[in-house]
């Protein structure tokens, strides 16, 4: 299907009195809990490979690797190249996640969709990982590439519901006669939460 040209049409606005970027707010979450000390550039690799290889319009895994190389100045051959690129490719064919990447199983879908909208004056604004539309509702995913530790994952995915409750504000705007569904995916365990933001 065609882009929907709503997503890429700029908005004018008038001059906000402040700006609220939601994720920015939970930048610190993976510190304050422990998580790996490589889980920056882990989590820059293989959200890049998601969006590479994933629907709509992917691009092969030779190719994603070579630019992945390019982006991070290593060899493509390096362990640590090839293990983000197996996380990515884990994701994409789990059979559990099959709602969020096989085409057979949704309408259409999106990669870094901007949302950006004023709420009481304040302007809203912040990209979502992947926004999924099926024929009865729609789907708001934030990837998140943390190795977890003993906290349940739907523990910690309980952090984001305030950035996830904007976005779906946000994506009510364009969609209103869709119900709005948000889920924090966990790509190393490759587990799926879905968050109540009603």
């Amino acid at each position: 299907p065609a882009p929907d040209p709503r997503l890429a049409r700029p908005l004018e606005l008038a001059l906000p009195r402040d700006r609220l970027a939601p994720s920015r707010r939970n930048e610190t979450v993976a510190d304050s809990e422990g998580f790996d000390a490589d889980g920056r550039l882990r989590g820059q690799a293989v959200h890049l490979l998601l969006e590479w290889l994933s629907e709509p319009a992917p691009v092969n895994e030779a190719i994603a690797l070579q630019r992945l190389a390019a982006w991070a100045g290593r060899d493509a051959a390096e362990d640590d190249l090839q293990a983000w690129l197996a996380e990515a490719r884990a994701v994409l064919a789990h059979p559990g996640l099959a709602d969020l990447f096989d085409p057979a199983r949704y309408e259409t879908a999106w990669k870094e969709v901007p949302l950006q909208y004023l709420d009481n004056g304040v302007l809203v604004e912040g990209i979502v990982d992947r926004l999924v539309r099926h024929a009865d509702r729609l789907l708001l995913i934030d990837y998140k590439t943390h190795r977890l530790g003993t906290a349940p994952a739907a523990q910690h995915a309980a952090s984001f519901q305030g950035q996830m409750r904007y976005y779906a504000a946000g994506a009510r705007r364009l969609w209103p006669q869709l119900p709005v569904e948000c889920g924090i995916l966990y790509t190393h365990s490759r587990e799926l939460v879905l968050l109540d933001i009603l």
